[in-house]
């Protein structure tokens, strides 16, 4: 023969050899990638499960505690009594009580009182963080709104809610609309007259913010109405936004569409038809949903009415969205891999091939080629992390790799053709065998038995969990089924150990509630229960002064002072230690704070307190900070109160506001010109009750820098002082 025949001779051979051993290579690889493909998918879809559980949970749980705030303020004792006694003082009362609970409860906006008319009678406006009672003549008749329209309607036990929609800020009708959720209860007398409405305005922000903060770069959560339309949607920089009802018709939808519905037409036909939760699949990528109901956050206080809902409200449906192009991108890695696998395995079954055609040239060292190749096909199933099971149409094994042997406790030679069933719980099997013939009959790549808690039997006849992914492929021989099985015994502890943790943190927001429960308590007593017997004091002795003060002696008449400003040394530290307490209390709430313009007003009010002082105070321009400006106010009225306080000896006074790069980065600071510390005793700056200076020279109680140490770690930043005796001080702080 002709070198060109032998040439082609041996390509037409390796040709004959190879493309069979292609094709196996390619069902293996795809089986590989198609079972790790599977458990990524079920893994992102339970994650997706998840956040949209949470979504659900946190609505609810915030709904019911709006129910129960407006059930409690429609029922509470003191609006019974201005009922049964129409009289301003009983009115007077009302209103105390509404702004104590709009200060307690921050996130609502407006507690609203209407009678029968639509008038208001009471109204408390948050304003924006300083709560107030509207004055008569700026109350209004709401009788046109609907909320009040509604709500009449409704019989005691009753409850209103309204959609998520943008209302006036009532501090700034000129800026921009805030969102809100009204909810109102009607209100009844003690002979069960119904005498108005009363109505709180949530603040949907928080709500807002709360539920746009589960979106990830892998999912966007979104919220609906019952019709569709958005409430929380797809935002222009490919986040989530606030879409309120205004914005339908505007085109601000990412895909010039306004409303889920339109965008998703088959989905929504899909969530309308299906259950309370589920999963649609459509073009767009994969849409996992929960339908909220009025009956899901009917809080406990709310009374049933017979024959009729207990909360009148909207119904709205949380959306977890992951398009098609992020869940491709996100098993790019794993294409790659398996790709790069199979190109190698294509490479050596080429070569294997080719050394075939040459057997009758060089027989022996085609052979060794040839079981190189294949211990190098072997190794790769071998090196697969998960346990691989391949098996016929019958149900019998045909390959298993080397962590089957170390799942199941078999030896390679007792499992090879033997009834997959072998590795099934005993009273498992029959059953087994029927789901086996029905997934012939109709063989798809899935996971096996999803949301069932699959399990293996070891050799000893030990019991583990299992997840199993099944992945069919089509021979000359029928069905070869691949199996990837996956010990889940770590993640069963992992999980158990998540739902342990949960536990004890519910435990602990449980024992936290209870303290700060307590806390509130002390913080009655001490400002109630001791300050009235301490202005006794003071008030008493001050009346012996008036009364007997020309037949006492110089001795007695000092007495009597002394008793008087030790009364009101303790009136002054009472009132510390709870602006102490309370700055822990507080929500943080930031925002941009203007500290340029905080300083000077603090600076102002100083020197206007004491006009004998001669002090310059300069304060930095274009200072600003994010914080909670509340408790921003309070850490620097302290830091600037203090430098007052111990420059009283220089003349003139300096004391300066500014910024300056630190060790800690940059950091705000106040400095004074005055008499100092010893450096060596700067860790008892920040305790309660720790002065390094004499109180009659310098009064005060010691709780001022301890309460700006507070203020400042709640914003996670650091507080620290420079200082040297008798040359004044700096207080530097950090703000995160």
């Amino acid at each position: 023969m002709s070198g060109p025949l032998i040439s082609v001779a041996i390509i037409r051979r390796a040709a004959l050899i190879f493309l069979p051993l292609a094709a196996v290579a390619v069902c293996v690889t795809y089986l590989l990638y198609a079972g790790q493909a599977n458990a990524i998918r079920a893994d992102a879809e339970a994650t997706e499960r998840r956040i949209a559980a949470i979504a659900e949970q946190r609505i609810i749980q915030t709904l019911m505690v709006i129910l129960s705030d407006t059930h409690y303020l429609a029922t509470q004792e003191a609006l019974l009594v201005w009922l049964a006694t129409n009289d301003a003082g009983a009115l007077g009362h009302l209103r105390n009580e509404h702004l104590a609970f709009a200060r307690s409860r921050t996130f609502y906006d407006r507690i609203r009182m209407l009678d029968p008319s639509g008038q208001e009678i009471s109204r408390v406006d948050w304003n924006h963080g300083a709560p107030t009672v509207t004055a008569d003549e700026r109350l209004r008749n709401h009788a046109a709104l609907p909320a009040f329209q509604e709500t009449l309607k409704l019989e005691s036990g009753q409850l209103a809610v309204t959609q998520l929609t943008l209302v006036d800020d009532p501090a700034a009708p000129d800026g921009p609309k805030l969102p809100v959720i009204c909810v109102s209860a009607p209100v009844f007398d003690k002979l069960g007259q119904k005498r108005g409405i009363v109505i709180l305005d949530y603040r949907g922000q928080r709500l807002i913010d709360r539920i746009a903060s589960l979106s990830s770069e892998m999912s966007k959560i979104w919220l609906t109405d019952d019709r569709g339309n958005w409430l929380i949607g797809p935002a222009a920089d490919g986040g989530v936004t606030f879409r309120p009802a205004a914005d339908l018709g505007t085109g601000h939808g990412t895909d010039g569409r306004d409303s889920f519905a339109a965008a998703f037409p088959d989905v929504w036909r899909t969530i309308q038809d299906g259950m309370t939760s589920g999963v649609a699949e459509a073009g767009p990528g994969r849409f996992i949903y929960a339908k909220i109901n009025p009956d899901d956050y009917r809080p406990a206080a709310a009374m049933q009415v017979q024959g009729r809902q207990a909360v009148v409200g909207p119904s709205w449906i949380a959306v977890v969205h992951t398009s098609n192009d992020v869940v491709w991108a996100h098993s790019s890695p794993l294409r790659l891999y398996i790709a790069a696998a199979a190109i190698v395995l294509l490479l050596l079954l080429a070569g294997i091939a080719t050394g075939l055609a040459r057997h009758q040239v060089q027989r022996r060292e085609s052979d060794l080629r040839l079981r190189e190749s294949e211990a190098k096909l072997r190794d790769l199933l071998e090196s697969a992390p998960d346990g691989v099971v391949i098996i016929n149409s019958a149900g019998h094994i045909e390959l298993v790799n080397a962590q089957v042997e170390r799942l199941f406790g078999y030896p390679r030679h007792e499992l090879i053709g033997q009834p997959i069933e072998m590795l099934v719980p005993q009273e498992l099997r029959s059953a087994h065998q029927a789901h086996r013939a029905g997934y012939v009959a109709a063989a798809r790549t899935r996971q096996m038995g999803p949301g069932l808690d699959l399990r293996g039997v070891r050799k000893d006849g030990s019991e583990f969990p299992i997840s199993v992914s099944l992945s069919p492929t089509r021979t000359d021989k029928g069905i070869t089924v691949f199996c990837d099985i996956r010990d889940m015994t770590a993640q069963r502890k992992t999980e158990q150990k998540i739902q342990e943790l949960n536990r004890r943190l519910l435990q602990d927001n449980a024992e936290l509630e209870s303290l700060n429960r307590e806390l509130e308590a002390f913080s009655y007593s001490v400002s109630h229960d001791l300050r009235a017997p301490l202005r006794a004091i003071d008030g008493f002795s001050q009346a012996l002064l008036d009364d007997a003060g020309d037949k006492l002696d110089n001795g007695s008449r000092s007495h009597l002072d002394r008793v008087r400003n030790a009364a009101r040394r303790m009136e002054l530290l009472i009132a510390d230690l709870l602006k102490l307490a309370s700055v822990s209390r507080l929500d943080l709430n930031k925002d941009v704070v203007d500290l340029t313009d905080l300083a000077g007003e603090i600076a102002h009010d100083l020197a206007v307190a004491d006009p004998g002082r001669s002090a310059q105070i300069e304060v930095a321009p274009g200072l600003r900070a994010s914080a909670d400006p509340r408790l921003l106010r309070i850490a620097l009225e302290n830091l600037l109160s203090n430098a007052w306080k111990f420059t009283v000896q220089r003349s003139p006074a300096a004391i300066s506001v500014g910024q300056e790069m630190t060790g800690a980065g940059p950091a705000f600071f106040v400095r004074d010109n005055g008499v100092g510390f010893d450096m060596a005793q700067a860790a008892r700056l920040f305790r309660p009750f720790q002065r390094l200076h004499d109180g009659q020279q310098f009064p005060g109680t010691g709780i001022g820098l301890a309460t700006a140490q507070r203020v400042i770690h709640r914003h996670g930043g650091e507080i620290w002082a420079r200082s040297q005796s008798g040359d004044g001080a700096t207080f530097f702080f950090t703000l995160k």
